[in-house]
């Protein structure tokens, strides 16, 4: 009968003692308890979570979101007065006027020289705008709560509650403005609609605790500054902030090339039925584009891979 070589010998025996290193462990890890077992597999999922939140960021989101409080939150419109400062319905439309409309559509440098097409469309030297900036109105129905018997006539009968399911308005905003001094030319009644329009942007007030839906009055201000001059003048002609008006809100994204980050901002503007105004702001910079680069080999780093 013929011997079996060396060699195979030699591998049979590694062979062998592969597979009892393998079944040790198996039996190894077997001999674990259900709670320990699942101890360690919420251990590996704790360990992925840390690196995945923790391990790909930088300072960049923080940085980018301070420059762009520090252009439109804490920049001063008045002595002490900024965004998260502001008290009345005139101080939000001075707000709008004198930081978010010369900063959202720039026409100089901080020298005074006049931008290019390409440079209007950055806020802040570096932040690119993207698409339209929205303002988006929630209001409420005039008779969406009633005045006591013994109060009409001294108290203006239209009653505007605060906001929630039942007392919203989704109807359009019909807007009259009438002219009777000046050229010939320009005197008349000017009529001016907003749609309402649905969508699925809610929004939960951190101050109020009031959840306004994503419906609203919805205005699409384009990147073009006299666009936006004719039509934040129908705004204030037209008295599109009204009586009925509880919050406003003004959403537009940016994306910044140096950092490769988009930032998504939102202002609110809440008008409580009680009459204080209270405002707030979120801004998130995320590496959105970073995946589609990644995926499509668009200049890449290992790092990002």
């Amino acid at each position: 009968m013929a011997k079996a070589s060396p060699t195979k010998k030699g591998k049979s025996k590694a062979e062998d003692e592969d597979m009892s290193l393998k079944g040790q462990f198996t039996t190894f890890v077997k001999s674990w308890s259900v709670e320990f077992l699942k101890f360690v597999k919420y251990l590996l999922f704790v360990c992925l979570f840390c690196f995945v939140i923790f391990g790909p960021r930088n300072s960049d989101p923080y940085f980018m979101k301070k420059g762009l409080e520090d252009t439109f939150i804490v920049n001063e419109f008045d002595y002490n007065i900024d965004f998260n400062r502001i008290t009345t319905k005139a101080q939000m439309m001075t707000w709008f006027e004198n930081i978010l409309i010369p900063n959202m559509l720039p026409l100089t440098d901080y020298n005074g020289i006049a931008l290019s097409d390409l440079d209007k469309k950055f806020v802040a030297v570096t932040n690119k705008r993207l698409g339209t900036a929205r303002i988006r109105a929630t209001k409420v129905k005039k008779d969406s709560c009633s005045v006591p018997e013994v109060l009409k006539g001294s108290v203006p009968e239209d009653c505007y509650a605060n906001f929630n399911s039942d007392s919203k308005s989704t109807e359009n905003f019909k807007g009259n403005y009438t002219i009777d001094t000046g050229p010939a030319v320009r005197r008349g009644t000017f009529l001016w609609d907003v749609n309402y329009v649905e969508s699925n942007d809610s929004w939960y007030s951190p101050s109020t605790k009031m959840s306004y839906g994503g419906g609203g009055q919805i205005i699409e201000v384009k990147n073009d500054y006299q666009n936006v001059t004719e039509t934040w003048d129908k705004v204030k002609n037209h008295n599109f902030f009204d009586d009925s008006t509880r919050a406003v809100f003004v959403q537009s994204n940016f994306y910044n090339a140096n950092v490769d980050l988009v930032a998504s901002v939102k202002f609110s503007i809440e008008f409580v039925a009680s009459g204080a105004i209270i405002t707030s702001s979120q801004i998130k910079c995320l590496p959105l584009i970073r995946p589609v680069r990644v995926l499509m080999g668009d200049g890449a780093s290992s790092y990002d891979r």
